[in-house]
């Protein structure tokens, strides 16, 4: 399998956890703090897969 599917795949995996994540546990807080969380939860999961891949 191509390097550039795997990729692809490994990123809509962690785009469709970043919704699951934002739709979990953010519903009673103010949309500026709920977007800090989504972007520093997506930060951390694209450091992961940096670091691990």
């Amino acid at each position: 399998m191509p390097t550039w599917v795997i990729y692809s795949l490994i990123s809509m995996f962690f785009a469709g956890l970043t919704s699951v994540v934002a739709k979990m546990g953010l519903k009673d807080i103010s949309s500026d703090l709920g977007l800090a969380v989504r972007t520093t939860v997506v930060f951390g999961l694209v450091l992961l897969n940096f670091l691990v891949f």
